[in-house]
């Protein structure tokens, strides 16, 4: 890294060398489309899904609703801290038309989370315990000295991820998801057969898994782009870019700040008001519902935030035919799934995970379309980025906050988790229907449009739909049978999409060409 002194023409003129030679090779993929980079990317990233969905079963066998409890709660304090340890200059990295501003704002990054962890760790050595009675879960402070690790290894990962995106470079972060997926899994595994069957297993094998995750695309990053790296940071462009970007930890750091905390506040005061039991329930119900959903928008988030940027730079309305395209794809691929297990979520949780599981069955089916709804919005809600509309993002996430604890705390008050639940459920679907919304308008894209989209493929979720229900309430079924029915016409759905939907099929028969086989042939 360079120092801020004044840098000669032969210096200069590297910098400059490097810079085009960046660009050039980013701008090589530039006619990929945003389905292929979007699939490439979902496509790693559903392995490692895969593998945690196999696991999840004889997880929830080998731990109780309680270390999956305290599992939660552990997870709950270090997603609030990590969306804030970069002070928000990671979602500037992919803002700046030039590679050098950018990779400038990702030493920034680094350094800031750096720093982040240590003085947690110097926090936590100073006083805790008030936070844990207040929490109810005094279990956990054994565990509390991984938290600066796991607050470093999340946050860094944070801005390797969108300099990821920027350079669109999506295997590598595929594969990262993967190496991540297999050392958590494979840890808590382990230390559930080995007898360790507590939220300490579940603790280090999360904690193993982000650590694994980061390493793997930090040393994938360097070797591709240490050339940049090393002729282009320096400590006036670092200064430099945390001018130009200020906004971002004056208005969004407190916005998601904000946002991080209304979404863990159930895991926090179902514990407080209930029990670790309870809070076990939740976090089982609310990974279920977004591994085969929310690895979906979150994948797509990385492809979108990158061809946003280019979009809005380039006019013509390019923005918003973008943001019709991505919300339509993203309706028709959730609503089944939310619809079914709206319907069916105790039985596919007493048949998968066991009888144990029931009540987050319930919980799952009382969640389901609030979850829907954040999946619409995980892709698009980088429009507040690129449109720089920091302070709006904190006095709704004010209001949001506000609202959310108001009713986890009234559940709480009448004594009944699902009551409290249910109210944060429809609190959160009237507050992401209102910001899609909002984020529609900023795009200038059309509801009409998107809805004339998706409408008609509604049809083909009605005998799906009718099955289930007569199988549940007109003739009562073994529960089997029901989710058996359900992945029937899931897989039917799907098949009606791949056929009739040109965007979903070309990618799967361009990797069906990759590997040599042509479609359709025998």
């Amino acid at each position: 890294m360079h120092t801020g002194r004044p840098r000669d023409q032969a210096t200069t003129v590297i910098d400059a060398e490097t810079e085009r030679d960046h660009v050039a090779a980013r701008r090589s993929g530039e006619g990929s489309s945003f389905v292929v980079d979007a699939i490439t990317l979902i496509g790693g990233t559903t392995l490692a899904q895969l593998l945690t969905l196999l696991g999840t079963p004889i997880l929830a066998r080998l731990y109780a609703p309680e270390a999956f409890g305290v599992f939660a709660v552990f997870n709950s304090i270090t997603s609030i801290i990590v969306v804030v340890a970069c002070l928000r200059y990671e979602n500037a990295i992919m803002l700046p038309e030039s590679d050098r501003d950018a990779v400038n704002l990702l030493a920034v990054s680094l350094v800031i989370i750096s720093l982040f962890s240590a003085l947690s760790a110097l926090v936590l050595s100073v006083g805790h315990h008030g936070v844990l009675e207040w929490l109810n879960v005094p279990e956990l402070e054994q565990y509390l000295w991984l938290l600066p690790v796991a607050i470093f290894a999340g946050g860094a990962f944070l801005p390797l991820n969108y300099w990821n995106s920027r350079t669109k470079h999506f295997r590598r972060l595929s594969i990262a998801r993967i190496n991540r997926s297999v050392a958590m899994t494979g840890t808590q595994l382990g230390a559930g057969f080995a007898g360790y069957g507590t939220g300490g297993g579940l603790i280090g094998g999360g904690v193993v898994g982000n650590l694994i995750a980061t390493c793997v695309l930090g040393l994938q990053i360097w070797r591709d782009d240490h050339p940049v790296f090393r002729h282009s940071i320096d400590r006036r462009g670092m200064i430099e870019g945390m001018k130009r970007y200020r906004n971002f930890p004056l208005y969004d750091a407190g916005a998601n700040l904000l946002n991080a905390g209304s979404s863990q506040l159930p895991v926090f005061l179902l514990s407080t008001f209930f029990s670790t039991v309870v809070v076990g329930f939740y976090s089982m119900s609310l990974m279920v519902l977004q591994l085969p959903l929310n690895f979906i928008g979150v994948s797509l988030s990385q492809v979108f935030f990158q061809r946003a940027a280019e979009a809005r730079h380039s006019g013509g309305g390019a923005l918003s035919r973008l943001v019709e395209g991505t919300v339509a794809h993203l309706i028709l691929l959730g609503m089944l799934p939310v619809s079914v297990l709206m319907l069916t979520g105790g039985e596919v949780f007493s048949v998968v995970l066991g009888q144990n599981w029931a009540e987050a069955g319930t919980y799952a089916q009382i969640l389901a379309l609030w979850i829907f709804f954040v999946f619409i919005s995980s892709p698009i809600s980088s429009l507040i980025s690129i449109y720089e509309k920091q302070r709006f993002a904190l006095g709704y996430n004010v209001v949001t906050t506000g609202a959310r604890a108001g009713a986890l705390v009234a559940g709480g008050l009448i004594g009944d988790p699902r009551v409290a639940i249910m109210l944060y459920a429809g609190t959160g679907v009237a507050i992401y229907a209102l910001a899609n919304v909002m984020l529609l308008r900023w795009a200038e894209a059309s509801v009409y449009r998107i809805a004339s989209g998706v409408s008609r493929y509604l049809v083909c979720g009605i005998p799906i739909w009718s099955v289930i229900l007569l199988e549940k309430w007109v003739f009562p079924a073994n529960p089997l049978l029901i989710v058996v029915t359900a992945a029937a016409g899931a897989v039917l759905y799907y098949s009606i999409l791949y056929r009739q939907n040109a965007v979903f099929r070309a990618p799967v028969e361009n990797a069906i060409r990759k590997i040599g086989i042509a479609p359709g042939s025998k």
